[in-house]
């Protein structure tokens, strides 16, 4: 049997071209120009298929649609020049089986249109005129007793499923006023909840804001180092980590320049101490030679003692002038590659001598093999002789300064021991600081400037390396690592 297919449309030239596309492939075809006329033509004759325009004069294809959806479950085709997402979705809800949009491609309209015939033909679906039961195709819907079968057989659905499929299968029955108002209802919801939503998100920003304004107004009354609780991750967020970031920075820079400021306090007061003390005794010395307030055999003692102060006054000038040329940004080493054993075994064989006149014996314990480093030779020398001065001064007499140099994976480690006093870790830190000695009296008894290992502690890290002390009871170690040359 010949299927009939109804082409409505208000164009005559649309209907005469769909017209002959169908005829040539075996369908019967009946036109209409209109809505009404195409309900009449319905009422009379039995339609397999309905290709229906919307945008037409009097009834518009929308409310044909429904019309025809009242009485009849044939298919239904919507041809529009209407592209929008809405039309079609509101085309479709309308109770259409499928939209296709001006130009159409006329394989692409047969091939819809058999596919819905083929389904149409096989199933032929009866909508039952009892309400509280659906029926399309073999799929049944009991609203009453919520059953869903397909042929036979029971299907079970949740609550949620059932109420999904029974708003899907009620679709084709929505008028456009139902669809409009469930449109607007749900329109207004989501309008609603965007509000609620946004004014608590707004309302959350404000209080956030407020807070990170009041705790940076802590960091500038100096509450330097204040940390802001880091919400989320927005631009908020964000800007409370650099806030974060600024005031460490902050904290830091002041406490650096607190610490700039009590150092440049304690090296004004050990300087003076230092300067002051052998400068009073030379002018001491000289106030009696001056006036000739001695004895005649005490001149030559005068003159000794104050010649030997100007040495002292002389050395810590020059060490105070050494360890602000080591400081400069400026300064230059003159490298080369040499083994530091053999320098160091010349060092203390000019040492042991004078060592032993002051009870203190040397042990030492340096590789064979050669121990190659990069350094300004001269610099070197000047650490090592600061470390063995400094053992020499602090050590227990008679005792023995026990010395090493080996290699350490891609290191040389170079350690002065010697036994003495046992030193706190707090003590043994500042042991490198300039100005530093074990005598907080900074007594005259005890020789130096204080100066000595802080200055061999600048001339190690200029050669990219490390120096440092340890106390094992009464026994303190210097270590000084060296890279090896490569």
């Amino acid at each position: 049997m010949t299927s009939k297919i109804l082409v409505v449309d208000d164009d005559t030239e649309i209907r005469k071209v769909t017209g002959i596309y169908l005829e040539n492939e075996g369908y019967e075809v009946i036109k209409a120009e209109n809505g009404e006329q195409a309900l009449s033509i319905i009422a009379e004759t039995q339609i397999d298929l309905v290709l229906l325009d919307i945008m037409m004069p009097g009834m518009d294809g929308i409310e044909t649609c429904m019309k025809i959806r009242e009485n009849n479950i044939m298919p239904i085709i919507f041809l529009s020049a209407k592209s929008e997402d809405l039309d079609k979705i509101q085309g479709l809800a309308s109770g259409a089986d499928d939209y296709i949009t001006k130009p159409f491609n006329a394989m692409e309209l047969m091939a819809r249109v058999k596919s819905q015939l083929r389904r149409y033909i096989k199933y032929s679906p009866v909508q039952s005129i009892d309400k509280n039961i659906i029926e399309i195709g073999n799929l049944t819907i009991n609203t009453d007793t919520r059953q869903v079968f397909i042929g036979d057989k029971e299907v079970r659905l949740t609550p949620k499923e059932f109420d999904i499929l029974e708003l899907l299968a009620r679709a084709n029955s929505i008028t456009v006023l139902e669809y409009n108002i469930m449109a607007l209802i749900t329109f207004a919801t989501g309008i609603a909840v965007f509000l609620i939503v946004f004014l608590l998100l707004v309302n959350n920003k404000i209080k956030y804001i407020k807070y990170i304004s009041k705790q940076v107004n802590k960091i500038a009354n100096e509450e330097l180092g204040l940390s802001l609780k880091v919400r989320g991750n927005d631009e908020l967020a964000e800007l409370c980590k650099n806030i974060n970031i600024m005031s460490k920075q902050l904290k830091e820079k002041f406490d650096y320049e607190r610490e700039l400021e009590n150092t440049k306090n304690e090296l004004i007061t050990n300087v003076s101490h230092d300067l002051r003390t052998p400068l009073t005794a030379i002018i001491g010395y000289l106030d009696i030679l001056t006036n000739e307030k001695y004895k005649a055999k005490e001149e030559k003692e005068y003159l000794n003692s104050a010649y030997n102060l100007s040495i002292k006054l002389k050395k810590l000038i020059d060490e105070l002038f050494e360890y602000t040329k080591l400081s400069s940004s400026d300064i230059s080493l003159e490298l080369v590659e040499a083994d530091v054993g053999s320098i160091l075994t010349q060092i203390l064989g000019e040492y042991a001598p004078v060592f032993e006149t002051k009870g203190l014996g040397i042990i030492t314990y340096i590789s064979d093999t050669k121990l190659p480093v990069k350094i300004d030779i001269e610099k070197i020398i000047r650490v090592f002789d600061n470390v063995l001065g400094n053992a020499e001064k602090y050590s227990s007499k008679p005792s023995d300064i026990i010395v090493r140099a080996y290699r350490n994976e891609d290191n040389i480690i170079i350690s002065v021991s010697n036994k003495g006093k046992d030193i706190k870790k707090d003590k043994l830190d500042k042991m490198f600081e300039k100005f530093y000695r074990m005598d907080n009296s900074r007594s005259s008894k005890i020789e130096g400037s204080g100066l000595g290992l802080a200055i061999s502690k600048k001339i190690v890290e200029l050669h990219n390396g490390h120096i440092r002390a340890e106390s094992n009871e009464d026994i303190v170690t210097i270590n000084i690592r060296l890279p090896i040359a490569k």
